[in-house]
């Protein structure tokens, strides 16, 4: 019996149309080799003397070793002389405990962060971090160190450009508001060329996504309201997470994914939306989609295609298994689950195009704790999942629309209008409502779709560089 209702499926306000690109940005060249060393003791003297509603134009150069610079003031706008011409090298920290400022147009490079914490620190409410870059920021003492850190609430961050971070850490990472709801934004940001230090360990890796959203012991925490919107993610290999969200109500729209290891995982939290996303493979081995776990998540109108990902947790849309035997009562006396079973979750209008596992229905074994080496006796399916309007196309005869797991698929779920081109394995009797005819597809605006019918994602926009992140571009 499906239990599965749309009337669960209660949603924010979002902002999220709000940040849609829609026009190319006039981007200005800028060069960093003719920027002069300025004095640094002289921007930290003014730095400490701004009061509450002030403004401080920081005169173009290079800023080096800065420390840790502490801002309690409210609604203060640093901003620089012109955007992208001025440097911040060293070490650097910008610890911003006060309400409403702005901090924007600056570059930091040849340095690293001054702490663990990161090179930008988030403590207040309402702050923007925007048309910042930062560039193989990395050298620095600590085993581990984030670039950004949220915590307050309603912080944005705002068409930045973030590129070639190595070392263990997020790049940005939300330690959640446990007094009340976190409701970031991070939109219109570029981030590429993110890799490990160690690139033998980019298929097993753990510390490097890009963006973590909360942690294991915050996911059920109430609803975050978190937004990540049309963000453009570029060789993005570090690990295999791209996003990790352990949030509830936390919204990924928009989103454009390319050439990269990382992909989107819902990894711990409730009631997460996941729609109008492209993410494009290239068919760069390794390439991963869209994973998820726990419960009341939407997927919606995402194209997926050209991925190159093997292996028993790697697809276009991989469900996944939990340890938790949520279907017949079982509860967790330990709320920090890392596994919890896939449930009642709408999947509908997405493409899966010509991948190596367009849709895996997963049979992982899970280790609760990766410090050991142990494992947990038994794992459990997804189930009441609703597949609706979705597409999956095949046309390699060695790849496939979808991999079951024979007695480890879904359970009690509905397939409605599924198009399912290609080969299928691991599943003995296919499910009522899924069409294995070849479906006319015809490629619009970098997308393969079905006009006249409806399956598949529509109407989708794949993200550039010149629509989105800072107004001014760097020249070598």
């Amino acid at each position: 019996m499906l239990f599965f209702t749309k009337s669960i499926f209660s949603f924010a306000q979002w902002e999220g149309e709000n940040y849609k690109p829609v026009k190319v940005i006039e981007k200005q060249k800028v060069s960093l080799s003719n920027l002069k060393e300025q004095k640094t003791q002289d921007l930290l003297e003014r730095l400490k003397k701004l009061k509450n509603g002030e403004k401080l134009v920081i005169p173009n150069g290079e800023y080096k070793d800065l420390g840790i610079i502490k801002i309690k003031q409210n609604n203060i706008k640093i901003s620089a002389e012109n955007p992208g011409q001025v440097i911040f090298s060293g070490k650097v920290q910008i610890l911003i405990s006060g309400d409403c400022n702005v901090f924007s147009d600056f570059i930091f490079v040849k340095g690293g962060p001054a702490n663990s914490s990161g090179i930008i620190c988030l403590l207040g409410n309402e702050n923007k971090i925007v048309n910042n870059s930062f560039i193989n920021f990395n050298i620095h003492d600590e085993k581990e160190s984030d670039w950004i850190t949220l915590k307050g609430s309603k912080n944005k961050i705002l068409n930045n450009y973030f590129e070639g971070k190595t070392k263990r850490g997020q790049i940005i990472v939300i330690n959640k508001n446990l007094k009340k709801q976190d409701k970031h934004i991070i939109a219109q940001n570029i981030f590429k060329n993110h890799k490990s230090e160690d690139s033998i360990l980019k298929n097993e890796a753990n510390g490097w996504e890009a963006i973590r959203t909360g942690t294991g012991k915050t996911a059920l925490h109430r609803n975050s309201e978190i937004e990540i919107l049309y963000n453009l993610f570029i060789n993005m290999d570090a690990e295999p997470e791209l996003i990790s969200v352990k949030s509830s109500n936390t919204l990924l729209k928009g989103n454009t994914v390319i050439s990269s290891i990382a992909g989107i995982t819902l990894r711990q939290g409730r009631d997460n939306v996941v729609e109008d996303n492209v993410i494009l493979g290239m068919e760069k081995e390794g390439t991963r989609g869209i994973r998820f776990y726990d419960k009341g998540h939407v997927i919606r109108n995402n194209y997926i295609e050209g991925l190159r990902g093997k292996g028993n947790a790697t697809g276009g849309l991989v469900s996944a298994t939990g340890v938790i035997d949520t279907k017949n009562g079982e509860e967790s006396q330990n709320k920090i689950i890392s596994q919890w079973t896939p449930n009642n979750i709408l999947i509908e209008n997405n493409s899966f195009i010509n991948s190596e596992q367009n849709i895996l229905y997963s049979d992982k074994i899970h280790s609760p704790n990766k410090r050991d080496n142990l494992v947990v006796e038994k794992v459990y399916p997804g189930y009441n999942l609703y597949f609706k309007n979705n597409l999956s196309y095949e046309e390699n005869p060695n790849n496939y629309a979808l991999i079951g797991a024979e007695d480890m698929n879904p359970l009690d779920s509905e397939y409605e209008n599924e198009v399912y081109f290609g080969k299928i394995k691991g599943v003995l009797n296919l499910p009522k409502g899924i069409d294995r005819n070849k479906p006319f597809l015809k490629r619009k605006q970098g997308i393969l779709i079905e006009e006249n019918k409806n399956i598949g994602a529509k109407n989708l926009l794949i993200l550039t560089e010149n629509i989105i992140g800072p107004n001014y571009k760097i020249e070598n």
